[in-house]
């Protein structure tokens, strides 16, 4: 069995901004894909070399008969990478872990509530 056969069916995605994540996140649970399958990281990559260290980073897992759709959501929202576990972790040094909100140093389950509130913040300003 090949390497890439035996990884977990995982589609992790980087966004430009947090807007562009939280659609991405709206994209999968409109699919039905539930919050324990979703993982979400704001923060700073470890690799800062780049210029802006900033990152917004999703992963989810999924059946891998749905990775084509799953990538499509991600790109529709603006997704500027979209790729396995290991490649985002090479990219950024960390990797979003399902069913969780890492906001910087501030972990939360991946709750229904919080990206609402996260959503709403943004827009109040």
């Amino acid at each position: 069995m090949a390497v890439a056969d035996a990884e977990a069916p995982f589609l992790t995605a980087s966004f430009p901004d947090e807007r562009s994540l939280w659609c991405a996140v709206a994209a999968l649970q409109e699919r039905k894909i539930g919050p324990d399958l979703i993982g979400v990281l704001i923060g700073e990559a470890g690799d800062a070399s780049r210029g802006d260290s900033r990152v917004h980073l999703a992963s989810t897992l999924v059946p891998r008969r749905l990775h084509e759709e799953v990538r499509s959501a991600f790109l529709s929202c603006g997704a500027t990478f979209v790729g396995n576990v290991r490649e985002l972790a090479q990219r950024y040094g960390r990797v979003p872990h399902p069913g969780v909100v890492e906001d910087h140093d501030l972990k939360l389950p991946m709750g229904l509530e919080y990206p609402d509130t996260r959503r709403g913040r943004a827009k109040g300003g």
